[in-house]
């Protein structure tokens, strides 16, 4: 699943603009290219040079090698360079182009998608990769329900039950998907399908979940990247290695990639990759906030340069829990007085007033953000500029609070009708320092309320295990990544979504019931207009009854060594942002190519 969760990631972006002039390029929704086919030669960048190696920092190891089973970023960072979908997502545009697959056709009523393999292609292992692999990707494993796959965009509502396409091998190549109905996501949902050899894990007979974990040996991991695992030494690095049979070549039709390793070099914090950069341990680092106020002056003398691609598409929020449920021992996963406090709108309506937006942008990203209403910022190709979010106005949040029966106590706390003092917990995480300054800002609004917010740094996969399965937090401050195609949140509104975290248990409210509906159309909607128009329905409703708080859009920036070519990151792209086409990143040390 790519972009969901992610702690604010410490790589880059895209679009070689000034650092300085912080200007928003434009961004539209690129079309789909059906039935377009580029030839076996096929080159992007300049033609490079062979050999060397390139490193980038990240926070988290991988949860996982096994690419179907993935939820979080720090997997899909990995799984993004030893697996390629059929058609894929350009880091820096989002246009849909074709990657294992050569062509694709759509039947004119929308619901047949003929795909063509290109031919010779092989597994990082020499196996061919055959249509016996798609079918087995698909039929055995995506479209398995015993295994938890980041599948569910694709599902369609068919008769009040979300099903999958049916799939028909047609020969050696090709494999043809037909639909209940029309699905708008349709492509974009296969783009973050990785596609799995059935040599390599046909012999797990349908244990799946449970293969190729971190501990399996890295030889056993067969994939058709750019890349092959070398070597994983935890809470250290990853090293990559360049897969000899890796089906994309360059201008002068050679086989890429061209860098012969590539390197992930891990750090509790982004401090520590600061530090990592410049001691020229690593290549790429992400140059926000405080970061770009120390790295900007040493572009020159450390031979590197910050490049912004503007407003990032993911945002920093805070999440309310709203599940009333209790554990196999009867115990409630939410102490019931604070469900009383979540569950009641004008509580949450009141703690959006409290945020103060603009402080944030100056004290926590030094000027270098935006404010941001709803999921979808000035950015989005789906973005509605209507929504105008929550002003910090502090007595209206006071009134909110006294219309739902809080009060204050003489010694100036907060107390619920039933004379409960409000205090309760915000989950964030650690390894950056904007998830504990913002939370501690949020925090000191709120005390002038009356109101005690204890702030709990934690690992940045302790907070996706408690949204995701102990289900034990009071709120919860992540960061939230939209993908071009709006229906790529359908796992988060949902409320059958595997990522419907702030309510994943229990009955629903009727609110959520019509953003149930709205997806649904949205979905099956095939008329751009007509499909703003839907998810502008659901951005109100989000907007109205606040489960979720979104932040801010932070600028887009990372510092990159000079020597580095065909580094073109891209905001877009929510887990590898500034190295999504590493297979045609070199190094120019000057010289012939």
């Amino acid at each position: 699943m790519k972009g969901l969760l992610r702690a604010p990631l410490i790589l880059g972006i895209a679009l070689s603009l000034n650092a300085c002039s912080f200007s928003r390029p434009a961004v539209r929704l690129a079309p789909v290219l059906a039935g377009h086919a580029l030839p076996p030669g096929q080159a992007y960048g300049e033609s490079g040079r062979f050999g060397g190696s390139a490193t980038w920092g990240n926070l988290d190891d991988p949860k996982t090698f096994n690419p179907s089973v993935i939820s979080e970023s720090s997997s899909i960072a990995v799984a993004w360079h030893l697996f390629d979908p059929l058609c894929e997502e350009v880091g820096d545009t989002m246009e849909i182009r074709p990657a294992l697959a050569e062509k694709w056709k759509i039947s004119r009523d929308g619901r047949r998608y003929l795909f063509t393999l290109r031919r010779g292609l092989q597994w990082s292992d020499g196996q061919p990769l055959t249509s016996d692999d798609l079918m087995f990707t698909f039929r055995e494993v995506m479209f398995n329900p015993e295994v938890p796959a980041a599948s569910d965009n694709l599902k369609i509502s068919q008769a009040g039950k979300a099903v999958f396409p049916k799939i028909r091998q047609v020969d050696a190549l090709t494999i043809e998907f037909t639909l209940p109905k029309p699905y708008a996501p349709f492509l974009r949902a296969l783009a973050s399908v990785f596609i799995v050899p059935r040599h390599a894990l046909g012999k797990f007979k349908k244990n799946y979940a449970q293969a190729w974990g971190i501990d399996t040996p890295l030889e056993q991991i067969v994939g058709s990247g750019a890349f092959v695992l070398q070597e994983f030494a935890p809470a250290q690095r990853v090293v990559f290695r360049r897969n000899p049979y890796y089906w994309r070549f360059d201008q002068k039709n050679r086989r890429l990639p061209y860098l012969e390793h590539l390197v992930y070099s891990f750090s509790k914090d982004i401090s520590g990759l600061t530090v990592k950069f410049l001691s020229k341990e690593i290549d790429a680092v992400g140059a926000r906030g405080r970061q770009y106020e120390l790295l900007k002056p040493l572009e020159k003398a450390q031979n590197f340069h910050i490049l912004n691609a503007g407003p990032d598409i993911e945002t920093p929020f805070v999440m309310f829990n709203l599940n009333r449920c209790r554990d196999k021992k009867g115990k409630f996963f939410v102490d019931p007085i604070k469900q009383e406090w979540f569950n009641e709108v004008l509580f949450r309506r009141a703690f959006a007033h409290v945020i103060d937006k603009a402080t944030i942008v100056s004290n926590a990203y030094n000027f270098i953000a935006l404010p941001q209403a709803g999921e979808f910022g000035s950015r989005h190709p789906f973005h509605d500029p209507s929504l105008k979010g929550y002003s910090y106005d502090l007595d209206l949040a006071g009134k909110l609070l006294k219309q739902a029966g809080f009060s204050k106590g003489r010694d100036g706390r907060l107390f619920d009708k039933k004379g409960h003092p409000v205090a309760f917990d915000l989950t964030t995480f650690t390894g950056n320092p904007l998830a504990v300054q913002i939370p501690t800002l949020i925090k000191t609004d709120l005390a002038k309320l009356g109101i005690t917010l204890n702030v709990r740094p934690v690992q940045f996969n302790t907070c996706v295990e408690k949204i995701d399965s102990s289900y034990e937090w009071d709120t919860m401050f992540l960061n939230w990544t939209a993908g071009v195609e709006p229906n790529t949140s359908a796992a988060l509104w949902k409320t059958n979504g595997g990522s419907h975290f702030f309510r994943p248990k229990g009955a629903i409210a009727p609110w959520e019931a019509a953003i149930d509906d709205l997806m649904e159309q949205g979905a099956i909607t095939v008329d751009p207009g007509k499909r703003k128009e839907i998810y502008g329905k659901v951005q109100r409703i989000v907007l109205e009854q606040v489960p979720m708080i979104f932040l801010v859009a932070p600028l887009y920036l990372v510092a990159v060594r000079s020597d580095l070519r065909n580094v073109r990151p891209g905001a877009f792209n929510s887990s590898v942002p500034s190295c999504w086409n590493s297979y045609e990143i070199f190094r120019d040390r000057g010289g012939k190519k």
